[in-house]
């Protein structure tokens, strides 16, 4: 996971570097600004408030870069913006470790697992987003709100503890994740920067059932292309 993490923060970096070559991210669009079809709109990242009753939440977020865009406004000040956004979120918990037994994660105690001292320890997961937002656009700034789709594509459970005051690391790969998630989402904008939040109720579960489960709401700001 932090490979895919290293990936998306040197997409972020690369993209606008790509963009000031001169190189057109719009596929197609209309003089009017009424219609457009792009490819790497904007970046983004979140901070995640979760809330469990299973464990104690430390530390949660989501990074996310958009990699196709839609826009289509009827009339100029409203319209509808579709997105596909590859995300990598991480959930957190320093009160008890993340434990895979035939891909159910549970939360146990640290000392259950690892004669040492707790640190941390993520659920991370890899997955495509689809945002649908209504919007409403006036000059420079914008407000929508709408749902977003979750299609997961991977999952994984990693602990951090000291042991004899080394740092060591234990990943558990492969965690089964629901396919399908769904939330809302709102944003408010001006020019190319935009606030954004997310809530993904518990009847919209990440992982099988038997796991921990939680709902999560985000805030997050995201950066124009």
């Amino acid at each position: 996971m932090k490979k895919t993490i290293c990936l998306l923060l040197a997409a972020m970096l690369a993209i606008p570097a790509f963009s000031q070559r001169g190189t057109e991210l719009n596929i197609v669009s209309s003089e009017d600004g009424r219609f457009a079809l792009g490819v790497f709109s904007h970046v983004g990242w979140g901070y995640s408030f979760v809330k469990s009753d299973d464990f104690v939440p430390k530390g949660s977020g989501e990074f996310c870069v958009n990699i196709l865009n839609l826009k289509l406004y009827p009339v100029e000040s409203f319209g509808f913006e579709l997105g596909a956004d590859l995300g990598s979120r991480y959930f957190g918990s320093r009160e008890s470790s993340f434990y895979q037994i035939n891909h159910i994660v549970r939360a146990v105690d640290a000392a259950d697992l690892f004669d040492a001292d707790k640190s941390r320890s993520n659920i991370n997961t890899l997955s495509i987003n689809v945002p649908l937002l209504a919007k409403f656009r006036a000059g420079k700034f914008s407000i929508g709100a709408g749902a977003e789709a979750q299609f997961n594509l991977y999952g994984e459970t990693e602990y951090y503890y000291r042991d004899k005051d080394t740092r060591m690391r234990s990943t558990e790969f492969k965690a089964k994740v629901n396919t399908f998630t769904y939330g809302i989402v709102g944003a408010i904008g001006y020019d190319a920067f935009c606030v954004f939040a997310k809530f993904y109720p518990k009847n919209s579960p990440l992982l099988p059932e038997g796991s921990v489960q939680f709902s999560y709401w985000t805030l997050g700001v995201a950066l124009d292309i």
